[in-house]
């Protein structure tokens, strides 16, 4: 014996209707979720709004990475012009500090409220 399962009769209320969301803005938060959706960049957005400026050593001691990674995933918000980076030296030892721009904080903040909700 062969039982076949039907499926109830969807609604038309029940139907979703395609949200009219054009091609260019799909596009631009899938590249905004790639570019901020990185554990440790997320970390590092959430670290610089909790304060003004923060160094390389503190970063990556906050995030627990290596040198490497964290300059690798600092970089990349350097490029998109989330963060911006300042290389001098305290002493004799050289300092780079990170901070967020006017525009990374707006969308720092803006992405943060977009994954809460």
């Amino acid at each position: 014996m062969s039982a076949t399962a039907t499926l109830p009769p969807v609604s038309d209320e029940s139907r979703s209707t395609p949200s009219v969301v054009s091609p260019r803005v799909r596009t631009a938060e899938a590249s905004r979720a790639r570019l901020l959706g990185q554990p440790v960049r997320l970390g590092i957005l959430r670290a610089l709004l909790a304060t003004e400026t923060l160094s390389f050593v503190e970063l990556k001691h906050l995030m627990n990475t290596t040198d490497g990674n964290l300059s690798m995933h600092a970089r990349k918000l350097e490029d998109a012009q989330v963060i911006a980076c300042t290389k001098g030296f305290q002493g004799r030892f050289p300092r780079t500090e990170y901070r967020l721009t006017p525009g990374g904080r707006e969308i720092a903040q803006q992405y943060l409220q977009q994954i809460e909700e």
